[in-house]
């Protein structure tokens, strides 16, 4: 029951499914776009590297321990079911697995070559810059998101 709940509170601050709000700071703020600005190649494949390493690593436990409690012998129905949603969550959030260190570098790049947006955290901004390069969401939505993340962390 330990190990689920260290998995499920390190998947918060990794996922930043939006618990916290800008006041109450998530450690994963601090990484933003004047972090980002200040990282050259390298470091920008390593930082990506590490987040994505991390990402994988909260599915792979959760879903081992969903496949437990799937375990009519050991199992508990109702948690397998809230795992299940969590794992559905981090495939639907997280869709930047297949997409190059390249892409996304230049995606965020390009993102925070605008002076306004390197208050957004990497990690709320992530996902759009995915599906932007991936054709998987319009102008219009990207920017208003964009606007909004902006207005939430703005200083």
């Amino acid at each position: 029951m330990k190990k689920i709940l260290i998995c499920l509170m390190s998947l918060v601050f990794v996922c930043s499914v939006g618990l916290l709000t800008a006041e109450e700071k998530d450690p994963l703020d601090e990484y933003e776009g004047k972090f980002w600005s200040g990282l050259e190649g390298l470091e920008k494949i390593n930082f990506l590297k590490g987040f994505l390493a991390g990402i994988r690593a909260c599915h792979t436990e959760i879903k081992y321990y969903k496949e437990v409690l799937e375990d009519p012998e050991e199992g508990d129905k109702n948690k397998a079911e809230v795992m299940g949603e969590v794992l559905d969550y981090i495939k639907s959030v997280f869709n930047c697995f297949e997409l190059s260190y390249g892409q996304l570098i230049d995606g965020l790049d390009a993102l925070y070559k605008d002076e306004a947006n390197k208050v957004i955290p990497i990690n709320r901004v992530i996902t759009a810059v995915a599906e932007k390069i991936k054709g998987e969401i319009d102008d219009a939505s990207y920017n208003a998101y964009v606007a909004e993340l902006r207005n939430e962390y703005k200083k």
